[in-house]
């Protein structure tokens, strides 16, 4: 069984070091091109695609081994001196999307041309109310997003009718009547509605 595994071992790294050492120099004397300018070409095309951002067939693709963000070269400009408002809201009891929303809200707060700029609002309601419920795991996640001074809310008439008393939740998340209600005052003052 040993002499199998380490044949399977030699033949694995063979394959590897001939598609990243004697590839390059084999198809360089075909391609016509000096060999300097087909390394380059062929590490910006294979070796590169391993970390950050990358042209792959046309779509721009994230490789998240890198320890550093790409420089954003374009995208709207925001009017100096503006606040920015933004109500996101969760009505579903998905943990994938409670982290989504929250991950969003941080991309929101840190995002350059609104930082110090924008207010914002989470608001739970229906079974996205146990994004607030006491031992989930969100706690810490929504006490940093409270400190960055967004407001944590949920709608009362949901713990009403689905029976859920208030003790439940965390003692930071404030009562709004209703969602619904909460969601057509916050638009009426232009507040950008946002539902992962």
């Amino acid at each position: 069984m040993k002499k199998v595994i380490y044949a399977v071992i030699a033949v694995a790294t063979v394959v590897i070091m001939a598609n990243l050492v004697i590839a390059p120099f084999a198809f360089a004397s075909t391609s016509g091109e000096g060999m300097s300018a087909y390394l380059k070409k062929y590490y910006q095309n294979h070796i590169s695609k391993i970390r950050g951002w990358h042209n792959v067939n046309g779509t721009r693709t994230y490789f998240s081994n890198t320890s550093s963000k790409p420089a954003f070269t374009m995208g709207a400009t925001a009017v100096p001196g503006k606040v920015y408002k933004a109500l996101y809201v969760i009505d579903v009891n998905k943990k994938a999307v409670m982290k989504k929303t929250i991950n969003n809200i941080k991309n929101l707060l840190t995002d350059p041309r609104l930082k110090g700029h924008v207010k914002v609002e989470l608001l739970a309601f229906s079974p996205g109310v146990h994004i607030y419920f006491k031992g989930n795991g969100f706690k810490n996640a929504l006490l940093k997003l409270k400190k960055d001074g967004v407001e944590i809310a949920e709608c009362a008439n949901t713990l009403y009718e689905l029976h859920i008393a208030p003790s439940k939740l965390y003692s930071f998340v404030k009562m709004v009547p209703s969602a619904q209600g909460e969601i057509v005052i916050r638009e009426s003052e232009g507040w950008a509605y946002l539902k992962p």
